[in-house]
């Protein structure tokens, strides 16, 4: 048996009020995470709870503990889940966590993933084409185009029709909601989270699309052991099968 491997030293934190270190990690992420690495070292807090890992050496050895010591719960993860949901993989840990793991693995290996690859290389190419000589481009903006694109044909492999044409604004709109530090603090301060303004437009732009996905699903359950539904390599589809 391998022996265990040596304990992670103890990461330094800053002599800093909580809160402050918090506005700081949402306002200017990048600049409090290169003054703590220059300050405290390759390896600690640069919130609470919050752990940054400048060295690869470092970031090896978080990566080959797979939750021996390390664990994805806890505040600052649990930020994420109201964007993500309770069950998302970045939220759990442990065993449960290289179970759920292990099932979503096939979709993301051979055929299956070069066929992705083909995809968003045609979506690029589709997007590029539209561009004009001149046309000034705001690079966030046709980032996020891609991305709902991508996310629209090969996670649920929807390249037109009504669901396509609803879910992608919902999509959109529940990502510019937290687009801005400034509209990210709802994530941070939960005091904050209250059903009138972005919040709510955030909860209400979510609960639509959980709608219109359970839809999907329905209907993707339908189509299994039908002919048409064997060839389709959307990640929505593998895993159902």
């Amino acid at each position: 048996m391998a022996a265990s491997p040596a304990p992670l030293p103890p990461p330094p934190s800053a002599d800093v009020p909580a809160l402050l270190q918090t506005l700081r990690w949402v306002l200017t992420p990048l600049s409090l995470m290169d003054s703590s690495r220059d300050r405290l070292g390759d390896l600690c807090f640069v919130t609470d709870n919050g752990i940054v890992a400048g060295h690869p050496d470092y970031i090896r050895e978080i990566f080959e503990r797979d939750g021996q010591e390390l664990s994805a719960p806890g505040r600052f993860n649990s930020l994420l889940r109201p964007l993500l949901g309770d069950q998302s993989l970045l939220l759990l840990g442990g065993e449960f966590h290289r179970r759920r793991r292990k099932l979503l693995m096939p979709p993301f290996h051979g055929k299956a993933l070069q066929s992705y690859g083909t995809t968003i290389q045609a979506i690029a190419q589709d997007v590029f084409q539209q561009w004009q000589p001149g046309q000034k481009l705001i690079a966030r903006k046709v980032a996020q185009q891609l991305t709902l694109r991508v996310i629209m044909e090969t996670v649920f492999g929807l390249r037109g029709g009504d669901r396509y044409a609803a879910m992608g604004p919902l999509l959109g709109q529940m990502t510019r909601t937290t687009a801005t530090p400034v509209r990210a603090l709802f994530l941070f301060f939960p005091i904050l989270q209250k059903s009138w303004g972005p919040w709510g437009l955030f909860e209400r732009s979510r609960a639509a699309l959980d709608r219109l996905v359970y839809q999907e699903l329905a209907d993707r359950r339908a189509m299994v052991g039908e002919d048409s539904a064997g060839d389709r390599q959307d990640i929505l589809s593998l895993l159902l099968a």
